[in-house]
């Protein structure tokens, strides 16, 4: 219905939210393929909080699929995007991400937790696109 009547705004936010779904149904492909998308449509608005939130998305991913590192650096990017524009994750997005947090920390040291953080702390949009995406 969002297609069909333009509201291509609305259209992201329901593929992003889709996309979280799919990855707590255990549909990661398809999870990765909808936040794919809509972080094409929030770059497309210039909405760095839809970007945000979609790369957290592709964070988990890369907690699932075994990639610390990766999701380290991707939260940490987010954080400086919510920190800039005053928006910051409702609790339940804070306790999920907390616990993808508490996971990757058990995966890698202190040292390397800190340096992925401050990597992703100093992206660019593009680069954390790219990073989150694994390209």
């Amino acid at each position: 219905m969002a297609q069909e009547t333009g509201e291509i705004w609305s259209n992201s936010w329901i593929l992003v939210r889709l996309g979280y779904v799919s990855l707590r149904q255990g549909h990661l492909e398809q999870a990765r393929a909808l936040f794919d998308r809509s972080q094409t449509l929030f770059v497309e608005e210039d909405l760095k909080i839809g970007v945000a939130f979609t790369l957290e998305g592709l964070a988990s991913l890369s907690v699932v699929g075994g990639q610390p590192e990766r999701a380290a650096e991707v939260f940490a990017w987010a954080d400086v995007v919510r920190e800039t524009v005053g928006n910051f994750r409702p609790p339940i997005e804070q306790a999920a991400v907390d616990k993808d947090l508490a996971t990757i920390r058990l995966q890698i040291s202190d040292t390397a937790f800190a340096d992925a953080q401050a990597r992703g702390r100093a992206m660019a949009m593009d680069m954390a696109i790219a990073r989150a995406l694994g390209r």
